[in-house]
């Protein structure tokens, strides 16, 4: 697969502010990701120069992690709060997993959970001081 460094087009420096990130697809298949607007054109344009029909160029937001820490966990969270994961301080991923969140306009409620039965109390307390919405209990 063709990427930016075969075309010899170098992507613009990261901003400080979010941007809009763009995907290119060809074929279905994706060919470079989170790309500034003049780059996804660029690689977009490379592919329909050379024939391809069906090149898509797809917006998407860019959500860059938080980092947190509590007393015995450490992980990351996406700025809209829509995923999340974590791990122990000492025992590592082994006593860590990841989540899914789904907010609405007063709550939001942890959906899914993956590597794990359930998530540390000291990391929902996190969340809920972070989210600042009440906690749908299940």
């Amino acid at each position: 697969m063709t990427t930016l460094n075969d075309l010899n087009v170098r992507p613009k420096a990261v901003q400080e502010t979010k941007t809009d990130k763009y995907i290119v697809w060809v074929g279905g298949t994706e060919s470079d990701n989170m790309l500034e607007y003049d780059d996804a054109m660029r690689v977009s344009a490379y592919y329909k120069d050379r024939g391809h029909t069906d090149v898509i160029v797809e917006c998407v937001e860019c959500n860059e992690l938080i980092n947190f820490e509590t007393k015995d966990f450490h992980g990351e969270i996406k700025k809209d709060f829509s995923y999340g994961w974590f791990e122990h301080n000492e025992h590592g991923e082994e006593w860590g997993g990841s989540f899914d969140i789904e907010l609405d306009d007063n709550t939001w409620e942890i959906v899914d959970c993956d590597g794990c039965y359930d998530i540390p109390q000291e990391v929902v307390e996190m969340l809920e001081n972070r989210i600042l919405k009440p906690l749908t209990q299940s």
